[in-house]
């Protein structure tokens, strides 16, 4: 920390700042830039052939290169020249003794001491990456700084240099800098993405990313050296009709994603849920013994059966159900699509002969923040009209008409359920997953998947602190997800 301090007072010094949205993670021995013609976190696309070639350029050829390939590429035509005069300035005015500060937000994680004395450029399909040798710095910790790192992603730190001085001689002063309960720089959902971004870089030998290429989809699955068993997840997706979860960078450039192709993005929990249960999903003795060894489970099981939303036989999971009717008013009804579905389902049998659905919600790095769903305006209307909000409340809560909550015995009933912790995510989900499986419990005319009883089981990495440990203080008097 006293060695980057040295740097920065000295009024000579460059010191740059790497955004964690276009540098994913620190690498040992090189300060690397990921530049890519997908849109990141809703900023524009970058003309990558332009970067690449650079060199080649002197500024007025470069902007002139840049512009058109831009415009070709994206339909973009803007006047704002600050981020390519940040890109031409990053790639020509960084030179060895320079220092690249690392950051995520507004935590600085680390910092680079460039030793190389220019950039490598390593061209790829719709990206390329610029590299400079340097020495790595990692914090064990954060240094919190508010209001100095923004767009452009790369730049030099310029007038902030004081902000961050100030930022870090504060830091010494308290003699550590901010640190989570585990000593870790960054949040979960960051943890994993590094931690993928590695395991790709093994896997396929590129790295810098945690999103797969477009021809390496299947390496997102469990044993996916093995053909025939990649082959049996897909066919078990495209059989039952069921949607792939999708993200921006599943879809062409310019359209949507149709949720048909196994996701390219390394953290899902979708994926997640897949990898860890759908290879033992014909294995009764192996799913019996799964349920068995959940704790705090109320009953003992000593059968699971078939599950026949799905094709074939021996389904003792299946995954995105949907209940057999519309009990919840959503009216659309696919698998794995716009209405209420769980991630895995176990149908089971307790020492009584009595049935048992076991719903499993699955999350991995998701996080929530306060927003009430009570109150949500359809976009396509004018603001304000809160018309989305309105018909979840009249689809879960119609007083007058099917009351799904107050007629619950698993959910308190409110004399007020807008603005209530009912419509507040993760706990809007796992309302309607409890009515889900309650109204199947409940209806005499069930046919599918008869039961007496249910047990909800949630799964969490017990890392995931921001889901775990969030406040809800504003919409319930309880602290967390207690």
């Amino acid at each position: 920390m006293e060695r980057l301090l040295e740097i920065l007072r000295n009024p000579s010094s460059k010191v740059w700042v790497l955004n964690s949205r276009y540098c994913p993670q620190m690498s040992d021995g090189n300060a690397v830039v990921h530049f890519t013609e997908k849109k990141v976190e809703g900023a524009l696309q970058y003309a990558t052939k332009a970067i690449c070639n650079i060199k080649k350029y002197n500024k007025a050829t470069f902007k002139e290169a840049y512009d058109i390939e831009r415009n070709e590429k994206f339909n973009i035509h803007s006047k704002d020249n600050s981020r390519l005069n940040a890109i031409w300035k990053f790639n020509k005015a960084v030179k060895t003794g320079d220092v690249m500060l690392y950051v995520s937000g507004s935590q600085v994680l680390g910092y680079y001491i460039v030793t190389g004395t220019e950039s490598e450029i390593t061209p790829g399909e719709g990206y390329c990456f610029n590299s400079w040798k340097a020495e790595t710095v990692e914090f064990k910790g954060f240094i919190l700084i508010n209001g100095v790192f923004g767009n452009p992603f790369f730049k030099e730190v310029g007038e902030n240099r004081i902000k961050v001085i100030e930022a870090l001689t504060k830091a010494i002063g308290k003699k550590n800098v901010s640190k989570n309960p585990k000593n870790n720089s960054m949040t979960f959902e960051k943890s994993q993405q590094i931690r993928q971004i590695k395991f790709r870089e093994r896997l396929t030998k590129k790295g810098f990313t945690y999103i797969l290429d477009d021809s390496e989809r299947e390496k997102n699955l469990y044993n996916w050296q093995d053909y025939d068993s990649v082959q049996r997840v897909k066919d078990y997706f495209t059989e039952n009709q069921i949607k792939w979860w999708t993200c921006y960078f599943d879809a062409p450039e310019g359209q949507r994603a149709d949720g048909k192709s196994i996701t390219r993005h390394l953290v899902s929990s979708q994926i997640t849920c897949i990898n860890h249960l759908f290879f033992i999903r014909n294995d009764k003795n192996a799913v019996l013994s799964i349920i068995n060894g959940i704790p705090s489970m109320p009953v003992k099981f000593v059968d699971v059966l078939n599950i026949p939303c799905d094709k074939g036989e021996n389904n003792y999971i299946s995954f995105e159900v949907l209940a057999s009717k519309d009990y919840l008013h959503e009216i659309y009804r696919k698998r794995g699509e716009l209405c209420t579905s769980v991630d895995a389902l176990v149908y089971a049998v307790d020492e009584n002969g009595e049935r048992w659905l076991i719903p499993i919600e699955w999350k991995y790095t998701e996080t929530y923040k306060v927003e009430d769903k009570s109150i949500e305006d359809n976009p396509r209307k004018e603001p304000g009209n809160e018309a989305k909000g309105k018909t979840r409340l009249s689809r879960y809560c119609n007083i007058e008409g099917d009351n799904l909550i107050g007629n619950s015995k698993q959910l308190r009933s409110l004399p007020e359920y807008k603005h209530s912790i009912y419509f507040q995510e993760p706990f809007y989900q796992l309302m309607r997953q409890t009515l889900w499986a309650e109204c199947i419990c409940n209806s005499r005319d069930e046919e599918v998947l008869p039961a007496e009883h249910f047990v909800h089981v949630h799964v969490c990495p017990k890392d995931n602190i921001e889901l775990l440990n969030m406040h809800y203080a504003t919409v319930t008097d309880k602290p967390t997800m207690e």
